[in-house]
């Protein structure tokens, strides 16, 4: 933190998901951390329950995310630590779901939510390499037990598949993390034709696209 400019001002959002034992240990052990670091913590609770139909996952990452973005204020930055293998993980299971190239782009560096920015400043480095600056730097962490439980989609693509694909293609996640930029290129390239043919489109009457002038499209498009 001493090489951060002091005229920006850091704050930490832990949500507590209620949905382990050691929860509010976890609160707690964040609280402390935050307190060493003189950063101002805050601690929410939300209900992360599965809706009929609804993974367990997903309910917990809808959320987490709303309740993040509630919290924040017009001027902040969100960050978080998702790192090169969580974008691995999350192409290959888009990929598995027969995603385009939204769900492909995976997840972006930097994104708008709401009336903020969402900033992922750990992406291009992986689990070990962070894991290695945790150790030599003496950071203390906690360890969330149900990330070996493979009744998950996440963990189980991270726990067997990644490891078996990783054998022979020892760069995986390297190449994965270029797909996944490559799809975001794509994603960008498709939205702006959009955005191009639509307003060729527009008439008098905004709420109506012709159908002559679609067909004048290809079918892609």
């Amino acid at each position: 933190l001493a090489v951060i400019p002091c005229d920006i001002s850091f704050r930490a959002i832990h949500i507590n998901h209620g949905l382990q034992k050691a929860a509010d240990t976890w609160s707690q052990h964040c609280s402390v951390i935050c307190e060493e670091l003189n950063m101002p913590f805050l601690n929410v609770h939300v209900d992360a329950k599965a809706l009929q139909g609804e993974s367990p996952e997903n309910a917990a990452r809808n959320a987490r995310y709303d309740a993040l973005v509630s919290e924040l204020k017009g001027n902040e930055c969100l960050l978080t630590a998702h790192h090169k293998n969580d974008q691995s993980e999350t192409l290959l299971l888009q990929l598995f779901r027969g995603a385009g190239p939204a769900g492909l782009s995976s997840m972006p560096t930097v994104r708008k939510t709401g009336n903020s920015i969402h900033a992922r400043p750990l992406l291009d480095f992986n689990h070990d390499e962070l894991l290695q600056y945790a150790k030599e730097n003496k950071l203390n962490w906690v360890e969330d037990p149900s990330n070996n439980n493979t009744d998950f989609d996440r963990n189980l693509v991270r726990q067997k598949i990644l490891p078996l694909i990783k054998e022979r293609w020892q760069q995986l996640d390297n190449s994965l993390s270029q797909v996944a930029s490559q799809q975001q290129d794509c994603l960008e390239i498709i939205e702006a034709m959009a955005a191009i043919d639509l307003a060729s489109m527009v008439t008098q009457r905004t709420e109506i696209i012709p159908i002559h002038a679609l067909q004048k499209l290809s079918l892609a498009r």
